[in-house]
């Protein structure tokens, strides 16, 4: 006979918290780029993320210029002003999105700088696979990808530390039941 313990989980119930943060994606395209592609003092209202996949181009953010190469993600925040250009030839995987809070402005609004990861999972290659599909499936599961770097880029720029600090702690005697 199993005997289970009923507590009072009030203090651990984050379902109003999960639905707080969601990520609306407006624009999801692959694009060939050549030495058209240029704007300066871009400002936009939502976040973007560029994933090339050849050639290369270049980020001026402020004083410091990033080349934007094959093996990195780059996401620039909202309301960050930013130049970009092509000058031979640049393939990319782009995102316009925002992750928005209970305020339903762009959490990245906020951070002052483009974030730069290390493709090093291969997402790159996982998420070009999932653009030629067309079901269900590889929607979830790229917007799963997505969630996932957007994820990593927080959690590897310390960003928004205030906001997931809310989310209670999970008491030890639950958390080893449920791991």
């Amino acid at each position: 006979m199993e005997i289970y313990i009923v507590m009072n989980l009030e203090n651990i119930d984050i379902s109003g918290k999960i639905n707080s943060v969601n990520m609306d994606i407006s624009v999801a395209y692959f694009a060939h780029l050549d030495s058209s592609w240029r704007c300066k003092n871009v400002c936009s209202s939502f976040t973007r993320m560029y994933i090339p996949t050849d050639g290369e181009g270049i980020l001026k953010s402020g004083d410091e210029t990033i080349p934007l190469v094959k093996g990195k993600i780059y996401i620039i925040p909202a309301m960050h002003i930013f130049s970009y250009k092509c000058n031979k030839k640049l393939d990319k995987l782009f995102f316009h999105f925002s992750l928005v809070g209970e305020d339903k402005l762009d959490l990245f609004s906020k951070v002052k700088k483009i974030l730069i990861l290390d493709d090093t999972e291969g997402y790159a290659e996982r998420i070009s696979h999932l653009f030629m599909q067309n079901t269900a499936n590889s929607v979830i599961e790229l917007k799963s990808l997505l969630l996932t770097l957007v994820n990593s880029a927080i959690k590897e720029n310390n960003i928004f530390p205030s906001i997931f600090a809310k989310f209670p702690k999970i008491p030890p005697i639950i958390r080893d039941r449920i791991t």
